[in-house]
């Protein structure tokens, strides 16, 4: 059997986009339904009662259409981003780069890396 077929839970970040609370160590586990994560999330961001809607890293919303919830598609160390209207579009927050080259005809001038978080 192999290590991946063995691995029955996922251990996820939750970030509430509306409210910016985050919740580390999320467990999600291969036997739960839709109807269970939903109800798992809406307690560890104290949303009770909320219509909650889960999205991937990249801002894909996940969708309850099986009855069993699509466990494969999450990684474990996932951090999923919640938002409490359907249809909200959600932007990855990616690291980016820039380079700025210096102007001058300097055969000494290097590129300076920036970074900028958001």
């Amino acid at each position: 059997m192999s290590s991946s077929s063995t691995n029955q839970s996922r251990l996820l970040t939750l970030y509430d986009m509306d409210s910016g609370k985050q919740w580390s160590n999320f467990l999600l586990t291969s036997s739960m339904t839709w109807n269970d994560m939903i109800v798992s999330m809406q307690a560890a961001l104290g949303r009770q009662g909320q219509e909650l809607w889960p999205h991937d890293r990249n801002g894909e919303p996940f969708l309850d259409t099986d009855a069993v919830f699509n466990f494969a598609s999450i990684a474990n160390g996932e951090k999923l981003i919640v938002t409490i209207r359907e249809g909200t579009r959600v932007t990855s927050y990616l690291d980016l780069e820039y380079t700025l080259y210096l102007e001058e005809e300097d055969a000494d001038a290097l590129p300076v890396p920036l970074k900028v978080s958001y």
